[in-house]
């Protein structure tokens, strides 16, 4: 087992000058079952954006709540391996015909 980061500190910056307002994505691979991934933003004046590890863990209990086979809890099967990224403008149109959904 790794232990899961205390912050992840992202600054999203373009041609040197920050970018407001994106969201951003971060993967954390588990030793099996699906991985975690969960979205976080926005950007603010300063390109700044983080997860905490009180957040990491709230959305990772979240997601393991509504999905208990798919998923190990986060704390026990994390192996140190996170990916961050940018949201697609086509990620944003999906998550927002989801919301309407439910």
């Amino acid at each position: 087992m790794t232990n899961l980061p205390e912050k992840i500190d992202c600054i999203v910056t373009e041609d040197g000058n920050p970018v407001l307002g994106l969201m951003l994505w971060a993967e954390f691979k588990t030793a099996r079952k699906n991985l975690y991934m969960f979205v976080f933003g926005p950007t603010g004046r300063e390109g700044h954006a983080y997860l905490d590890h009180a957040m990491i863990f709230q959305k990772a209990e979240s997601q393991l709540n509504l999905a208990l086979m798919d998923y190990d809890p986060l704390e026990k099967a994390f192996v140190g391996v996170v990916r961050i990224g940018i949201m697609q403008e086509s990620a944003y149109s999906k998550c927002v015909s989801c919301l309407r959904s439910f």
